[in-house]
């Protein structure tokens, strides 16, 4: 048998060594025969103690792939067809490609037994095979490694059995736990929900009421899930009158629901007849935007049946319905206000009908897409006269000279402002006459950041500097200087002169030296425009021409040129550090429930000592800054969100990836902003001029962005807002942005003398915010009195205060697909 490799751990080479040969006899006893038309299943592979080999198999697919071929050589072709079989059940994919790769005989069984046993193997990941995030779609790799093609298993959808049962009916049937398991939203992250949807829409339509009727006699509670799976079979054709619906219902099984006092937010078994009922004796209802909002209005359906319905349309009866509600002022403030918050648990706003449909509904190629490509393609030629290291020249000593004599020296980070001594008295203030130094530096303390990182930022500024895309962006952009080794970087950064003693140890603890005793170095010249570049926004000193004017001007710009980057499919710098820090509680995702675990929702997460968050955004003429993470966005590691995997080829990862980019720009522009209010001590809730003056500056924001992301002018953006926003959101958001920003932490003493805070929360139906003491010091929530800077919500609950900003964003991403798009498309039609 082949051998593992040294770096495999012990406990794995145990599992493989001792468990594999006796499966592999134990296969040998029911392996498949030609004539067979049942296939042992995951089950019964489980009753061959093959239950350790499954988590060996997990472990190595996951942690050790350079470990598999070798693991292959000794075994049958058979035998592997088998293990092919129980690695593409459990969605191994760096196994399934092996196999699908050697030279193995075809699988000896018709294509129908194939994809029934394929069904019957969906389960939804067990505990162990969490550690295996990913996307499980019809066009998965995995799939294409079984043989089966996606026109295949369409035709083999309307095939049955040796029981006679057609391939959902199998689905139904072997896995109608799954059924309750996963909420709706969470669609593309159930095997069973992905293919569920699947099966039913390419199902015979005379066939579906049989299929109907597995799910409905099953005794599973039927929660929000059996709604979803009603309207897909009615939006497939199914006669729900030819169907009986019993409808049982546990009150428990939609805890990912708020349980809020609004009649169908808990599971009401009620909500659900008469949702199912209502479909039956107005079947048409969903083609008809009217005839939806009608029933949306008369069963006071909550956001979450709002979402599902509005699921269900189609795109263009959807847009229909949503332009009908524009004109509806109760209606938007109903969806864009919200009652019922609460920190006690995980919530999510009314407006999460939007966060589902978007998903679906926002374009995933821009007219300014040919950007993106072109980047990449420069960026990549750029980088290739990069990577050989050894050919690198060492710093040029007229640089070096100009360091050691400099007249002043500015540390951040890893990097060193160098501003040289002026040779004349008659230098024009404008003349920067300075540069930049910027060290390759350590990552958790240890490795050296990857050569293709580090020298990133050079390529982009090259490419973005010699105006070969249009962008048009404002904010002031460094001069690609160079890469070189500095030799003996030890002792030079040891020196007073190059390093003021103080900072010495600090700076060269982040920084990689190579065991030859060099370092790497970035050169960055300074331009009239990038004066201002190292300082962030909350630094005021007017003396220095940082002002709280030139603060918001530059967060201005930062706006303006993300939203360009945004529209082109471009990856804008991060507007905090918290963004691009993928480790433990120093990151932060403001649209969680895209890219995490579904016990993480769709609400908006707390943020850990927000006012200790190093921004990435310097005072203007600077604006954006730090462009070594600006890339195409199909060109993102599946994994820079963290726990949950992204697929670029899945059309709704895109998407999902293009909203939180977005929401990180939005959520980074308006923290800063109230950063820099924050230290000028201009966050008083009680204090008109604040709240008025708070509202302006954050719609200037606003306006800035999402004119440049989704296109319009800054006065239809200015209407839309002013219009269309209800004002009672906008008024919200800033009351809740100035009560827990506050450098006061007014809202300490309020949870202590267990005071609402009505005048805060003006429309609240319960007079109530649920907020716990836990977590709570006199400078606001933090997990532990010494950490600098206070929570934007509960540290162990997750929950984010500051809840309507998720409104307005969410309301600015809705006009700008419904609204604008439609337009857009009105010009194209019209011009045809």
């Amino acid at each position: 048998m082949g051998a593992l490799p040294d770096t495999c751990p012990g406990v794995v080479k145990l599992f493989w060594n001792a468990l594999l040969p006796i499966t592999c006899k134990a296969i040998d006893r029911v392996i498949m025969k030609p004539q067979q038309a049942n296939w042992p299943s995951l089950a019964e592979m489980g009753a061959l103690n093959t239950t350790m080999l499954i988590q060996t198999l997990v472990w190595l697919d996951f942690h050790h792939p350079e470990t598999i071929l070798p693991l292959l050589n000794d075994l049958s072709d058979q035998q592997l067809n088998v293990l092919r079989l129980l690695t593409l059940s459990l969605g191994l994919e760096h196994f399934s490609s092996c196999l699908a790769k050697s030279k193995l005989s075809p699988l000896s069984v018709n294509q129908k037994d194939l994809f029934h046993q394929l069904l019957k193997c969906l389960k939804t990941k067990p505990d162990y095979y969490l550690l295996r995030p990913e996307t499980c779609t019809v066009l998965s790799p995995l799939f294409a490694a079984s043989g089966l093609t996606v026109d295949d298993m369409k035709t083999l959808a309307s095939e049955r059995d040796d029981r006679q049962r057609l391939p959902l009916q199998t689905l139904l049937e072997e896995h109608l736990d799954c059924a309750d398991a996963d909420p709706f939203f969470d669609l593309d992250e159930s095997r069973f929900q992905t293919w569920f949807e699947f099966l039913v829409q390419h199902t015979p339509k005379e066939a579906l009421p049989e299929c109907l009727g597995c799910l409905l006699r099953s005794k599973e509670p039927k929660n929000i899930n059996y709604y979803w799976a009603l309207l897909l079979f009615q939006r497939a054709g199914c006669d729900l009158l030819k169907v009986p619906l019993n409808i049982t219902s546990n009150p428990h099984s939609e805890q990912w629901i708020s349980d809020l006092p609004v009649r169908d937010y808990t599971n009401d078994p009620t909500t659900i007849h008469e949702l199912l009922t209502y479909l039956q004796q107005h079947p048409d209802t969903l083609c008809d935007p009217d005839k939806t909002d009608r029933m949306i209005t008369r069963l006071k359906l909550s956001p979450a049946f709002q979402a599902v319905t509005l699921l269900a349309m189609s795109a263009a009866e959807r847009r229909a319905l949503i332009a009908r509600w524009h004109q509806d002022p109760a209606r938007m403030k109903s969806l864009f206000l919200d009652r019922y918050f609460s920190l006690e648990q995980h919530y999510t706003g009314p407006w999460l009908p939007f966060m589902v449909i978007l998903q679906h509904d926002l374009p995933t190629v821009t007219a300014d897409a040919d950007a993106a490509e072109v980047l990449e393609t420069r960026v990549d030629q750029s980088m290739a006269g990069l990577q050989d290291r050894e050919q690198l020249a060492s710093l040029p000593p007229g640089l070096v000279t100009d360091w050691q004599n400099a007249e002043q020296l500015d540390i951040y980070g890893r990097s060193i402002h160098i501003r040289k001594k002026r040779k004349h008295a008659s230098n024009e203030p404008s003349d920067p006459c300075s540069f930049r130094l910027k060290f390759r530096k350590k990552q958790d303390n240890t490795a050296p950041e990857p050569w293709a990182d580090f020298t990133r930022e050079q390529a982009v500024l090259s490419v973005l500097d010699g105006g070969k895309l249009p962008l048009q962006l404002e904010s002031g952009l460094l001069k690609a200087g160079g890469v070189y080794r500095l030799p003996e970087a030890r002792r030079l950064l040891s020196r007073a002169c190059f390093i003021p003693e103080p900072l010495q140890q600090p700076f060269l603890d982040s920084v990689h030296i190579e065991p030859q005793g060099h370092t790497f170095v970035q050169v960055l010249q300074d331009t009239p425009a990038t004066r201002h570049y190292h300082h962030y926004p909350y630094l005021i000193n007017p003396e220095l021409g940082l002002t709280r004017d030139s603060a918001f001007a530059g967060i201005r710009l930062y706006c303006r040129d993300s939203g360009r980057l945004w529209r082109a499919g471009i990856k804008s710098p991060d507007a905090m550090g918290v963004f691009h820090t993928q480790s433990g509680s120093k990151t932060w995702n403001p649209l969680p429930g895209y890219t995490l675990r579904r016990q993480h929702l769709f609400c908006t997460s707390t943020l850990c000592a927000w006012n200790a968050q190093i921004p990435d955004i310097a005072h203007a003429p600077a604006g954006a800054r730090d462009f070594q993470g600006v890339m195409a966005m199909d060109k993102l590691p599946g994994d820079i969100y963290g726990e949950r995997r992204l697929d670029w080829n899945h059309p709704q990862d895109v998407r999902r990836a293009r909203l939180v980019e977005l929401a990180k720009q939005f959520y980074g522009a308006t923290l800063n902003w109230l950063r820099v209010r924050h230290d000028l001590d201009e966050l008083d809730h009680n204090d008109p001029e604040h709240l008025h003056s708070l509202a302006s500056e954050l719609m200037t924001l606003y306006v800035d962005l999402f004119s440049q992301a989704f296109g319009g002018t800054n006065e239809f953006w200015t209407d839309t807002f002013r219009q269309r926003l209800p004002d009672e959101t906008l008024k919200q958001a800033v009351r809740e942005c100035l009560y827990w920003c506050s450098p006061q932490h007014p809202y300490v003493t309020d949870i202590h003398t267990g005071r609402f805070p009505s005048e805060v929360y003006p429309e609240h139906q319960h007079r109530d915010l649920q907020l716990l003491s836990h977590d709570l010091y006199q400078d606001g929530f933090k997990s532990h009195p010494d950490v600098v800077g206070a929570n934007l919500g509960l540290t162990n609950m997750g929950q984010m205060v500051l809840q309507h900003l998720s409104g307005i964003f969410w309301f600015g991403v809705m006009e700008g697909v419904y609204t604008i798009q439609s337009e857009k498309n009105k010009d194209l039609s019209g011009s045809e």
